[in-house]
């Protein structure tokens, strides 16, 4: 089956993706990323929590242009049909972030529990990534549906790759790694 050129379109987008985010890795191993001690997995997880908030303030972006979009259209009846067009890009990329927050968040929270010290660096270069991925999928819808692969890819792959390293710690260390006796 041949690919066509909107499929072409999407794949380079996430070519993109994939190598900006080598880029933005690369740099933050290569720069002395301050992190404070975190002793504990207690500790780890309100460090990534705090960071986590940022991740939220996306979301709430886009809820607050949904409102003022429905607020100022006949779209505030949510019901309506009519004027649909005005909030349904807004209304979908509010889906995804919604979607990528919730899977995202609590694979951070969980990878931050067999993280040590060096690695907890990585969780304010996480939510750079996934700020930077939401506002590049919604810039890019509204520019044209088309145009998202960016954003998506750079929250879907970040996703993918914390639940694989998850999954790499469950098998080596188990379940029980960093819990006390």
């Amino acid at each position: 089956m041949a690919i066509t050129p909107d499929q072409w379109r999407i794949r380079k987008q996430i070519a993109a993706s994939f190598v900006f985010r080598l880029a933005v890795y690369a740099a933050a191993y290569c720069l002395p990323l301050p992190t404070p001690v975190l002793p504990t997995v207690f500790d780890r997880l309100i460090f990534t929590l705090r960071w986590l908030t940022l991740d939220v303030f996306t979301l709430f972006m886009i809820i607050i242009v949904v409102a003022n979009t429905r607020f100022s259209t006949s779209q505030i009846n949510p019901l309506s049909k009519k004027d649909i067009q005005y909030v349904e890009i807004h209304g979908r990329c509010l889906q995804n972030t919604l979607e990528q927050l919730i899977i995202g968040a609590f694979g951070r929270l969980a990878l931050c529990t067999f993280l040590g010290n060096d690695g907890m660096s990585y969780v304010p270069v996480m939510t750079f990534m996934f700020v930077l991925g939401r506002i590049t999928f919604w810039i890019g819808y509204l520019n044209h549906p088309l145009n998202r692969g960016f954003g998506f890819a750079t929250n879907m792959e970040e996703n993918m790759i914390i639940y694989l390293l998850l999954a790499y710690y469950l098998i080596v260390y188990g379940p029980m790694y960093g819990l006390g006796t």
